[in-house]
């Protein structure tokens, strides 16, 4: 069930993306940069130490800046050798899980992934790599990240189905309804400021 709601997700991003053969045929062309990826793990590493709220949240997952250095790599290789077919969606939706499992938020990891996305496509820029390479890189980290946040999903759906008995259509009503008083109030406060713009 999990496995064809990966799949059918990974197919949904990559058509939304235009992320087709050709740009995955482009990403393998950067592999190179797997030699060259020990900067970019660096200033991963580095952006993790620095942030009160990520440092906190290494420690109570227990892990060290070694193992973390560790799994960015893994990550970074797969995100360069990967076929971007069903089962490297599966593994990534994985890896989303067990941020989740360490109770890493969203928020985060969206901040983590644009530090790490500019590190890789600035390394893919002074290798050479041309307009079309450094799109199609893009068009993947942002693949990665859609999975991601959508594990984030569908374990939020099923704790709520499990602990609430909440329906998925119900949850989005009720999500709906929060983000509408929350725009609300920040166009009034934004209103209240002399700033016209509702956007």
């Amino acid at each position: 069930m999990a496995f064809k709601e990966v799949e059918q997700a990974s197919k949904e991003f990559k058509h939304y993306l235009s992320l087709g053969e050709g740009e995955v045929s482009a990403v393998a062309g950067l592999r190179s940069l797997v030699e060259k990826l020990d900067s970019v793990v660096d200033e991963a590493v580095a952006v993790v130490l620095r942030s009160g709220e990520a440092l906190e949240v290494a420690k109570r997952a227990n892990l060290s800046a070694e193992r973390a250095r560790e799994l960015f790599r893994s990550w970074l290789e797969l995100t360069l050798t990967g076929d971007y077919g069903d089962e490297h969606a599966a593994k990534v939706c994985k890896i989303g899980l067990a941020h989740a499992k360490a109770g890493v938020p969203e928020k985060l990891m969206i901040l983590q992934m644009g530090v790490i996305a500019s590190a890789l496509i600035g390394e893919a820029v002074r290798s050479g790599a041309g307009p079309e390479a450094v799109s199609a890189l893009t068009k993947a980290m942002f693949w990665n990240l859609a999975l991601m946040i959508y594990s984030y999903q569908m374990a939020r759906r099923k704790s709520l189905e499990r602990t609430a008995g909440i329906s998925e259509r119900l949850f989005e009503r009720l999500v709906t309804i929060s983000a509408t008083e929350i725009y609300e109030e920040l166009a009034s406060l934004i209103f209240a400021r002399g700033d016209r713009s509702r956007h």
